[in-house]
């Protein structure tokens, strides 16, 4: 079974734990605490870490590499797809990846936080 937990974020600091929302807040519960947090920032783990065990977040920026070059991309879920599969938008565009096991994938930061690592991305 997966381990179903949320992210959310409000100012410069992350909160990790159940994702709780009473009349439009949002909320990550976590050791006994609500903290207020984001909407917009909410993104699910996928229960997939990546090749140095971090775990993967919708909304992370991950790179790996294809027929030898470099891509990054934005993680979400494939709503359409089977379990543990994930997608990468990729500029205009986007891929879908099943990542068991996804030993060629990193975690190099966050939609909100990195933005500009995808400089390039959407060319």
């Amino acid at each position: 079974m997966r381990d179903i937990r949320f992210r959310g974020k409000r100012e410069d600091e992350w909160f990790y734990g159940d994702l709780i929302t009473v009349d439009g807040d949002s909320f990550i519960f976590d050791d006994g605490e609500w903290n207020f947090v984001d909407p917009e920032t909410v993104g699910e783990y996928t229960g997939l870490t990546d090749k140095n065990g971090t775990k993967v977040f919708e909304g992370d920026i991950v790179k790996f590499y294809t027929q030898g070059n470099e891509t990054r991309g934005v993680v979400f879920w494939d709503s359409f797809a089977r379990d543990r599969t994930i997608g990468f938008a990729i500029g205009s565009g986007s891929s879908t990846f099943t990542l068991n096991p996804i030993k060629n994938v990193e975690v190099i930061g966050n939609k909100w936080d990195n933005a500009d690592l995808l400089e390039g991305e959407n060319e």
